[in-house]
């Protein structure tokens, strides 16, 4: 009887080691591969003639600095980047037809610029002169059929949208019209058994596009994915550290929420960049503490991955940010920073390397 009990131990066991969490179709990177390939990045606080208020997010083209907003009575300010100094304040907020309650992603593209307003489920298109005109008239307003956590006009004249859906399905396309075309790609498997909605929290996560290429960064595990731009996976990529989200559903009564794990969940992937077909992110890696909240969105690492997902460099950012914009005309990564307070620091990436 003891024989049979030791060797019942020994498989349970086995099995218990051969079960260790894994993403599917993934391959995994560490800072050890890194040791040739990080770098420091000094940052210069930029001199505004006007201050920054309270930004969010942050995108830059040409010689212009557009900043995202939180709180205030309009959504963007403008500013010349050359000249360090404020153009204008621009797209009011609020409930109206043409204003935005708040901005979850902003896609540039051509002569336009456009707004995801979560709250409102609504892509709002402006043409970039007449933000510049300090004009808020809106091109065209698309809501779409179904709720989405960010959306992104693809180079087809669809819509690719992170989807919010409880079928286990990570994307939601439409057309330009918002109408639901169809839900496709799938969460993250890592053999861990979800609920539908501790699925949907587990893999909140931040979305880039730009042409074909999108990239999803997980906020709640060192997790990156590459899809093309009709929601096909291309490629999986895991680290540097190798956690997996701990959301735990609670339930009480009718109400339902989420609780994160001290000393166990962990903040990862923030902010991606695709430039120059290079995805860029920015890393935490930070244990959750409801202690010390007021610093965990702070971060100073960034992680940079070539189109098809290899690691090839990482950056210590000598000021911790919160999100970041690449200018393509000057090579200059802009973050935005609040100790002491807001503002946007400046990176010079010819002094990269």
């Amino acid at each position: 009887m003891m024989i049979k009990y030791i060797y019942l131990l020994i498989i349970f066991v086995f099995v218990s080691c051969n079960t260790k969490s894994e993403y599917d179709n993934c391959t995994i990177f560490s800072n050890d591969q890194l040791s040739k390939n990080t770098f420091d990045l000094v940052g210069k606080t930029i001199d505004f003639d006007i201050p920054v208020r309270k930004p969010v997010k942050i995108c830059s083209f040409d010689s212009l600095l557009v900043v995202n907003n939180m709180a205030t009575d309009t959504l963007i300010d403008i500013y010349n980047l050359n000249t360090n100094k404020y153009i204008c304040s621009n797209i009011p907020v609020g409930s109206g037809p043409e204003e935005l309650l708040i901005s979850s992603n902003i896609q540039e593209r051509d002569s336009f610029i456009s707004f995801y307003d979560q709250m409102k489920n609504k892509i709002f298109i402006y043409r970039k002169c007449d933000l510049l005109r300090n004009s808020s008239k809106v091109i065209k307003v698309i809501q779409l059929e179904e709720p989405a956590n960010k959306a992104f006009i693809t180079p087809c004249n669809n819509i690719i949208a992170t989807s919010f859906n409880t079928e286990n399905k990570r994307f939601s396309l439409f057309d330009m019209n918002g109408e639901f075309i169809q839900h496709i790609g799938n969460y993250p498997n890592y053999k861990v058994a979800l609920s539908n909605y501790e699925e949907i929290e587990s893999f909140m996560c931040h979305m880039a596009m730009k042409d074909t290429v999108v990239v999803l960064a997980y906020n709640r595990t060192d997790l990156l994915e590459i899809y093309d731009s009709n929601g096909i996976l291309k490629r999986r990529v895991q680290g540097p550290d190798h956690f997996f989200p701990t959301i735990e559903q609670i339930e009480e009564g009718e109400k339902v929420h989420f609780q994160e794990s001290i000393g166990k969940s962990r903040d990862a992937y923030f902010s991606p960049v695709i430039y120059k077909k290079e995805i860029w992110a920015l890393y935490s890696g930070k244990y959750f503490d409801p202690h010390n909240s007021s610093s965990n969105y702070l971060n100073n690492i960034i992680f940079v991955f070539d189109i098809e997902g290899n690691i090839k460099r990482k950056y210590i950012l000598s000021e911790p940010i919160i999100s970041f914009t690449i200018n393509s005309d000057r090579n200059i990564l802009y973050g935005i920073s609040d100790i002491p307070e807001m503002h946007i620091t400046e990176f010079n990436l010819n002094h990269a390397e």
